[in-house]
């Protein structure tokens, strides 16, 4: 697996943003580590904020990941109305290949490229704690998926196949 890294938004600003929409803002509150963060309402609509990589030259361009592993974290000031997306991955088409959905009740849901939800976590997430979400997704021939929430693994799917491309872009909120 190759190791892509990226500062996001540490820049204060959006400026590493392959693209973004809505009422995303990068804020100076609500820090892990660092000085800034990524702040995207639970409104509804299409806020998001992707990600994807710059070449040599300073070009964005897609990231071409068979398997990647993220790692970010996540503080839920209110919980949505209704299920919204709060993290996905895509190909080069922008078709989403794997979503990662938060519900109102604060369980996080994960999709396949069919919208078949592939596990969801439980117990519940809670308002006005931080949590460290990391997910694992290869997409090669072994196919393994998997979710942990600080410490604790929710997921393991070994067989789930998100697509026939690879990973180009992952995107912050709902895109």
């Amino acid at each position: 697996m190759a190791i892509v890294s990226f500062t996001g938004f540490e820049t204060g600003d959006f400026a590493e943003a392959i693209a973004s929409a809505g009422t995303a803002t990068v804020q100076g509150t609500n820090v892990h580590k660092g000085s800034y963060s990524l702040k995207i309402p639970t409104v509804g609509g299409t806020d998001y904020y992707s990600l994807a990589g710059y070449a040599a030259d300073g070009v964005a361009t897609n990231l071409a990941l068979s398997s990647a592993y993220v790692q970010f974290y996540l503080k839920i000031e209110t919980m949505p109305g209704s299920q919204e997306a709060i993290f996905s991955f895509e190909n080069s088409s922008a078709t989403i290949m794997g979503e990662l959905q938060l519900d109102s009740a604060g369980i996080l849901h994960m999709f396949d490229t069919s919208g078949n939800e592939v596990f969801a976590t439980d117990p519940a997430l809670s308002t006005g704690t931080q949590y460290r979400i990391r997910l694992y997704v290869d997409n090669s021939n072994s196919c393994a998926t998997q979710l942990r929430v600080g410490d604790n693994a929710y997921g393991y799917a070994p067989s789930i196949k998100y697509d026939t491309t690879t990973i180009a872009r992952f995107n912050f909120g709902t895109r």
